[in-house]
């Protein structure tokens, strides 16, 4: 089979990328051809990449001057330059299954488009709420988790009354208009399948105005060559939260809860936009038990989760089906998490870990201490994890999963 994936980058951007790179990797172990097309922005993950002399322009429209950002805001919403050079793409390759990842605001759905001109089944993977609220990541004044999920099915205006998109008014109103041309013109109903990592997200999805028929859950998974990493059931001492230092994520919660606990150690692994407001935290807060290590990644990473003695995510978003969490499971790690998103369907309370209610100050504090005055506990919940992580998350079962999917996709058409 001939597979195109579809990406606004074909180099390290975010988490989207690794997720493709690594199904990529499984359908070719497996003999199938895999294609790609994405913004021209590099490196590249493949030097001299054959096919791009079709990538469209990558814009920067973050750092554009004023002039400049009117020139090319038409692009933000319909990118017509990416969707002609796919549609020759596609012509020249002939694939079987396009198969799209994340294409907002670079290549845009223009390119599905492109697709269902040419007749070739889509299958696209939802990473996170993009597709059901315009500043996509549900969150409220872009400071706290929407409830009530406003605009999902509805009407977008409600990211701009409440300045959705990171507080600011300019980019909830861009990340509206944005969402209302997608759903005026009915683009992302273009694509024949919507995978979900989670079912949290496929009920989203569905809300939002997809048919349920059209949506399958497929989780995240781990490579062979991660599970086959010893687990460690033993400890040094200190808890950890691996990730983006970014609002959402919840890390000024875990501060004020380890502010309750000083005999604890934590370990914060990461950088992202608040840390510089997260130090300035630790330090009101006389927190002399934390350690910010900054970003980790390989070796330093996998150390980090061997030795710690459970992972924390206390996140107040939506969290889709993080992979951190399965990555602590692998290493026989407990996690203590929010009730939030797609956590709960990886974390089952008491048996692999412990779930939160989101923002709850002393319940985390709660959690953290009974897991780490009860090292018997921590052995067993980190067990069950791993268990879980061979079980659930393996290579093996996503790409069955996968190629059902794309099966599927091209009978139906």
């Amino acid at each position: 089979m001939k597979i195109l994936m579809l990406n606004n980058f074909f180099t390290g951007f975010s988490g989207v990328e690794p997720v493709m790179m690594e199904e990529a990797a499984l359908l070719k172990d497996d003999g199938h051809k895999v294609y790609f097309f994405a913004s021209n922005k590099q490196p590249y993950f493949i030097k001299d990449y054959e096919y791009a002399k079709y990538f469209p322009e990558y814009i920067n429209y973050p750092e554009l001057p004023a002039k400049e950002l009117v020139k090319y805001a038409y692009k933000l919403f319909y990118n017509k330059e990416a969707e002609n050079k796919f549609k020759e793409y596609l012509k020249e390759i002939k694939p079987d299954v396009v198969h799209c990842h994340n294409v907002i605001y670079l290549l845009t759905p223009s390119v599905l488009k492109a697709c269902y001109d040419l007749k070739i089944p889509v299958a696209y993977t939802v990473h996170g709420p993009d597709l059901v609220c315009p500043s996509d990541k549900l969150m409220l004044g872009g400071k706290e988790y929407c409830t009530k999920e406003l605009c999902v099915g509805k009407n977008p205006i409600h990211c701009t009354l409440n300045k959705c998109f990171n507080d600011s008014l300019a980019k909830s109103l861009v990340g509206t208009i944005d969402f209302a041309t997608r759903k005026f013109h009915k683009l992302y109903a273009k694509a024949d399948m919507y995978i979900c990592p989670s079912k949290a997200l496929g009920d989203l999805v569905v809300k939002s105005g997809i048919p349920k028929e059209k949506v399958t859950v497929i989780n995240n998974f781990v490579s062979n060559s991660y599970l086959k990493k010893e687990p460690n059931y033993n400890n040094k001492g200190y808890f950890l939260f691996a990730g983006r230092l970014t609002r959402e994520k919840g890390v000024h919660f875990l501060l004020q809860a380890m502010a309750k606990l000083p005999e604890v150690k934590l370990r914060i692994a990461g950088t992202g936009s608040q840390q510089e407001q997260l130090f300035n935290l630790a330090k009101n807060l006389n927190l002399n038990n934390v350690e910010f290590v900054g970003f980790r990644t390989g070796k330093d990473l996998e150390d980090d989760y061997t030795n710690c003695i459970a992972s924390i995510l206390p996140c107040d978003w939506f969290e889709n089906c993080p992979r951190n969490l399965i990555e602590s499971f692998v290493f026989g790690k407990p996690v203590i998490a929010s009730n939030r998103g797609g956590i709960p369907e990886i974390v089952n309370h008491n048996e692999n870990g412990i779930i939160c209610e989101p923002g709850n100050v002393e319940q985390l504090a709660e959690a953290i201490k009974k897991l780490y005055e009860d090292n018997q506990l921590t052995i067993s919940l980190g067990k069950n994890a791993r268990q879980k992580a061979e079980q659930v998350y393996t290579a093996d079962m996503h790409y069955s999963k996968l190629l059902n999917a794309y099966q599927q996709i091209q009978e139906d058409n």
